[in-house]
């Protein structure tokens, strides 16, 4: 029995649990059934403060369960540190069933009332339910505005809307550290109350709540699962404006010139990742200002077909250097090259970034490609700090990489010494390289014009990893392989 019971669903196991324990006198006319009952009302007591210590896209049912519970025993909202939002179907399929059970109920009860059809959708259970859904709501007391008032949050607690539901959540959580909301739809839908509930947490837009919600707030993550749709700024500004906030990762943003009103001259973020996204060349600026504390910044741009505006890798490359004195890690890949004038293709030299020790990147943003060609070397581009270097190789087609490419690596690695003596881990990343083993794509890579200078080694037969690894007592240098659709 208990086999079969571990293998229900945790939420399913979790209200068999609760229902027991609460209502364990109408199991004693069966001894089992009063043993496990009693066994319950242990374990649930112990249990019950860690349940929510983490919630994870929970669906309409246990969110409003998790709300009723909070309004009960508050102490439990302090234990939750990380939640996780789905906006899904769950709410549709939910109200599809309660809507049944009320159809149902209607049939047995229905008593001739005149009044039936204004009281229809609306019974006890309900009314209690939504009372209990705006307490929650007034328990916040939050600041109305011209465009999201009280009215407008009962009448999406009327009607269900899981994310006002999931913002009230959000909101009552005190101690809260990682917030992650997934999209598998259009933003714009029904985000305004995450929004709404972000902005009434920025103490710079609504200083008579500074404090109050969201004070823990450490990591946030926004996914777009349809790449279709985008995430526009004005979804994610105010997380800029949190003082606790340091990673903020988004997917398929869109970034166009802006402004940040109120103004922001400083913020504490140090991890920033764009994935999918279409930033604006004047965007990167304003962004860059404001970010005092940026140390790991990874970037990705879009395809050009979902945004109005992809920057190019200069204007990038130029606005960079304004955070150049904090920057420790970029990850810069799966760019599409050869679309504008070759000069914007060029991402700039990083060699005066004084504390950028890990670097990934697509290489012909620094050397260039097979038509036009950087006028420094891969070396000469790099910072000294470096310590762990991760090269992408011919990521598109339509532009080929130099044809010294293997060399330009070769070469910073033979400068270790003198130049990168920090550096303990290369990866090169290429979709040319065949999977057949380590020494069958160690002969795939040629070295041009290298193999003179390895004359050093004994194991001179033994041409690219080892030699160079022997030479240069790098710690880790391995060849991968990357493989497209």
């Amino acid at each position: 029995m208990m086999g079969r019971l571990l293998d229900l669903a945790p939420g399913v196991l979790t209200e068999i649990v609760r229902a027991l324990s609460e209502d364990i006198f109408l199991a004693a006319s069966d001894k089992d059934l009063y043993r496990l009952a009693l066994t319950c009302r242990r374990l649930f007591r112990i249990a019950e403060p860690f349940l929510y210590t983490k919630l994870v896209c929970p669906d309409l049912r246990q969110a409003k369960l998790f709300l009723r519970t909070i309004l009960e025993k508050p102490a439990y909202a302090a234990k939750v540190k990380y939640l996780a939002l789905e906006q899904g179907d769950e709410d549709e399929e939910d109200d599809d069933h309660e809507e049944e059970d009320h159809e149902d109920e209607e049939e047995e009860h229905d008593d001739g009332n005149d009044d039936g059809e204004d009281n229809r959708g609306i019974n006890t259970m309900e009314a209690k339910e939504l009372a209990q859904l705006i307490e929650a709501y007034d328990n916040l007391s939050l600041p109305e505005n011209i465009d999201l008032g009280r009215d407008d949050w009962i009448s999406a607690l009327k009607h269900r809307t899981y994310l006002a539901i999931g913002a009230i959540i959000a909101l009552s959580l005190p101690n809260l550290e990682s917030f992650e909301i997934v999209f598998p739809n259009s933003v714009e839908d029904s985000s305004k109350f995450i929004r709404r509930a972000i902005q009434a947490a920025t103490p710079q837009n609504l200083p008579s709540v500074a404090g109050r919600f969201l004070s823990n707030l450490r990591e946030v993550e926004y996914f777009q699962a349809a790449l279709e749709f985008i995430i526009p700024l004005n979804e994610i500004r105010s997380y800029f404006y949190l003082p606790s906030l340091r990673t903020l990762e988004v997917n398929h943003l869109e970034a166009d010139a802006f402004t940040w009103s109120p103004p922001l001259t400083s913020c504490n973020i140090e991890t920033l990742s764009l994935e999918s996204a279409g930033i604006e060349n004047e965007a990167w600026g304003v962004l860059f200002r404001s970010m005092t504390n940026l140390k790991h910044l990874s970037y990705s741009p879009g395809s050009a077909r979902h945004f109005n505006s992809i920057s190019a890798v200069s204007a990038l490359g130029e606005h960079l250097t304004l955070v150049k004195s904090t920057l420790e890690t970029l990850h810069m890949s799966d760019f599409y090259l050869g679309f504008g004038p070759p000069e914007d293709d060029f991402l700039g030299s990083l060699d005066d970034f004084p504390r950028l020790e890990r670097l990934s990147i697509q290489i012909a943003l620094l050397i260039g490609s097979a038509e036009c060609k950087a006028e420094k070397a891969l070396w000469e581009m790099l910072p000294r700090p470096l310590e762990d270097l991760e090269i992408y190789l011919e990521h598109d087609h339509d532009v080929e990489d130099r044809e010294d490419v293997i060399e330009q690596v070769a070469e910073v690695v033979l400068r270790r010494e003198s130049q990168f003596p920090g550096l303990t881990r290369l990866v090169i990343r290429s979709r040319r390289l065949q999977e057949t083993g380590r020494t069958a794509e160690l002969q795939e890579i040629q070295f041009p014009g290298l193999r003179s200078r390895l004359i050093r080694s004994r194991r001179e037969q033994e041409t690219g990893l080892a030699a160079l690894q022997e030479i240069c007592m790098v710690k880790d240098v391995k060849f991968l392989e990357l493989f497209y659709e």
